[in-house]
């Protein structure tokens, strides 16, 4: 009986390492290269943004270095507008890259470690392996014993194409 506990307790594990692996589909690094990466577009989007508004200064139009533009479209079920406006490019800009950077950053310190995507697939397939040969050794304990009279209650998880293969 304890055997079969220690099977049950390590079927658990595993089911719960794999949701936590499937819950995050990036890992740390990963997000803090995405957020590295959007971070220098938003930048240098920005200067070229502030540089046309400066020349556009210096050729006598008006000086509007921070106006920005919007995009929006009618959602016909409301009648109502979605508006939608990205002030990355001017925040990072006018804020600094570095500081923006190093605040995104400290963000991501925040998220479990996680897994690159090919040690992620590599790990569930393990787990899947694992998780198939402990679910067969755990009903084939099951039906040892009740081989030996004893009632067991299969958990309710349990894979009806391992219980009927046995």
């Amino acid at each position: 009986m304890n055997e079969l506990e220690a099977l049950r307790e390590r079927i658990r594990a595993l089911k719960s390492e794999r949701l936590e692996i499937i819950a995050q589909p990036l890992s740390r690094a990963t997000v803090q290269r995405l957020t590295e990466r959007v971070v220098d577009e938003a930048h240098r989007q920005g200067k070229r943004a502030l540089g046309i508004a400066i020349a556009r200064a210096a050729a006598g139009q008006a000086l509007a270095p921070l106006s920005v533009r919007a995009s929006g479209a009618i959602d016909g079920a409301t009648g109502t507008a979605k508006l939608s406006m990205d002030l990355s490019p001017l925040l990072v800009t006018l804020l600094g890259q570095d500081r923006v950077k190093e605040l995104l950053l400290q963000a991501c310190d925040d998220l479990p470690e996680g897994l690159d995507p090919p040690a992620r697939i590599l790990r569930l397939a393990k787990i899947d392996a694992d998780l198939e040969a402990l679910e067969r050794d755990e009903e084939d304990r099951i039906v040892e014993l009740e081989n030996q009279g004893v009632s067991i209650m299969r958990r309710p998880d349990a894979r009806p194409e391992l219980i009927i293969a046995t």
